[in-house]
Parts: C-alpha cells; sequence; structure tokens
C-alpha cells in the first residue's frame, strides 16, 4: 500500500499536492525541506505577499548553502552542478527565484552577481536560461564595459549575439560607454536581425510610431510568415522584460536615426538586408 492509499503523505508527495495546508504542515515538520520551503514562496508570491516570499527563498538558500560540500565554492567559478540531476535542481531554482526578487527591489548589482553565478554552475547547457536575462540585470546595474566584455569573450562559444536581447543590449552598452559608431553599427545589425521586434518595442515604451515606420513593411510585416518559432517567444521576453530600460529620453533621438538608416537600406535594396533574413529564417 502506499502512502497516499494509507492516508500517509510523504514529503514529496506533500509538495507536489499543490496544497498549501499540507505544505505548511511539512514545514512545521521539517523545517529544513528546500521544495517545501520553494512551494510555500511561490503560494505566497501568487497571494502577492511578496515579502514572506522572498523571506521563504531565503531561508531555502541558506539551508542549502548550510549543507555544501567543503570543498564546493561558489566564488572560484570552477564548480559545476548537473541540473539532470534531481538533487540539485532546489538550488538552480532557488537562487532563480531570489535574483527576481532581487531586481524587485532595484537590487541590480546583486543580481547580476547571482546571474553571473547560476551560469557558473553549468555555462554550456544554463539550464534556468541564465542568458536571457543577465544583460538586462547588467544594463540596470550599470555594468556596460562588463556587459561588452563578456559577449566577446563568449559569443564563439554561445553565439549570444544571435539572441535578440544581447543584440540589442549589447548596442545599448556601447551607446552609453561612448562609442556611438559602434553602437550605431550594432543597433542597425539588431533591428536587420530581428525587425519584429521594434513594433511591440515602442508600443510597450509608449511611444509614438512614426508614419513612415508605421507603414513600412519592413517592420510591420506577419510574425507568422517572418518570424521563426523559435525566435517569437524569445521576442516577446526580450521586448516584455527590457522595454523600460529604452524609455530613457536619450535613447529615443538615437534609436528613431538608426531605424530611419536601416529603412533607407531596405529601400535601396542594401544586399545585407536579404543576408539578415536568410539568417533568420535559418534559426
Amino acid at each position: 500500500m502506499n502512502a497516499r492509499a494509507s492516508g500517509r503523505w510523504n514529503s514529496e508527495d506533500a509538495v507536489e499536492s499543490l496544497n498549501p495546508d499540507t505544505i505548511v504542515s511539512i514545514i512545521n515538520d521539517y523545517p529544513y525541506h528546500v521544495n517545501a520551503l520553494i512551494q510555500t514562496s511561490d503560494l505566497c508570491k501568487l497571494s502577492e505577499d511578496l515579502a514572506m516570499a522572498a523571506e521563504l527563498i531565503e531561508q531555502a538558500l541558506y539551508y542549502l548553502e548550510v549543507a555544501f560540500h567543503p570543498l564546493f565554492s561558489v566564488t572560484q567559478g570552477n564548480c559545476r552542478l548537473d541540473y539532470r540531476r534531481q538533487e540539485n535542481r532546489a538550488l538552480y531554482v532557488a537562487m532563480f527565484k531570489h535574483l527576481a526578487f532581487l531586481g524587485g527591489r532595484a537590487c541590480n548589482r546583486t543580481a547580476l552577481e547571482f546571474c553571473k553565478l547560476l551560469l557558473s554552475l553549468d555555462p554550456e547547457g544554463d539550464p534556468v536560461a541564465v542568458k536571457l536575462s543577465i544583460d538586462f540585470y547588467a544594463l540596470r546595474a550599470k555594468e556596460y564595459q562588463w556587459l561588452v566584455d563578456f559577449v566577446e569573450q563568449s559569443d564563439i562559444r554561445f553565439y549570444l549575439m544571435q539572441l535578440p536581447n544581447f543584440s540589442f543590449s549589447v548596442a545599448m552598452a556601447r551607446f552609453y560607454l561612448g562609442d556611438v559608431v559602434k553602437a550605431n553599427d550594432l543597433l542597425q545589425d539588431a533591428l536587420l536581425m530581428f525587425p519584429q521586434a521594434l513594433m511591440p518595442l515602442l508600443e510597450k515604451c509608449s511611444i509614438q510610431i512614426d508614419k513612415r515606420v508605421s507603414q513600412h513593411s519592413f517592420f510591420t510585416m506577419p510574425d507568422e510568415k517572418n518570424t521563426p518559432k523559435a525566435l517569437a517567444p524569445l521576442i516577446t521576453l526580450f521586448v516584455s522584460r527590457n522595454c523600460h530600460i529604452w524609455k530613457d529620453a536619450v535613447l529615443l533621438p538615437w534609436l528613431e536615426k538608426n531605424v530611419h538608416n536601416v529603412l533607407d537600406r531596405v529601400d535601396q535594396n542594401d544586399p545585407i538586408v536579404q543576408d539578415y533574413f536568410e539568417k533568420r529564417m535559418r534559426r
């Protein structure tokens, strides 16, 4: 007879049940049960008790840290954890949720450091997709040079510039660093590679769209025809997360100028436009 049939719930059954009372009872009996703490944090977040949700995640991280092996040092950057092993997943999940709470409290530099830590645990696999958010926290923390250096060192291995978030974010970082010429080239490359990102980005930023831009087919073409299925959610995620950064008044004239430069190249049938289209469709 299994645990459920006998009326007795083990800890894993309790966590999977999503029953708040059952999960809380597990925490009362086993205060160090990390998965139960994470699940309870999610329940608190759903009820908009963000302070308690963040505190529970911090408790989970503390208990995980207490259990670290003496040779496991997160400061050296040479420790690896296989996410496919069930025992390791709680650390990934807890740190990812913690950095999200940190970002919500505007602790952007700390959130960036947690992104670096998560990525160091499995830089090849990146099981929680830190690469889709690390650029955001780098920009919010004003770590522009670090972002540029990180992409230059990692692009050969991970093809980061083929992701919409890095294409636009590195251009922005270059702009803030004062390298306007390089920033212009990178932004135009990003717009040519991911034209579907512009209109949603402008709408999210509540920016009045220029008539030439709004009527040009290059930026208003149907998504289902010109956007690979794998690319569409990446663009949506980039726009929803990074739109607040693009509201900086300093960026808008720069963006507008480069958008029109891209349209000039499109109207002149620049061969690079077709090259980027073919690259995009091969994703």
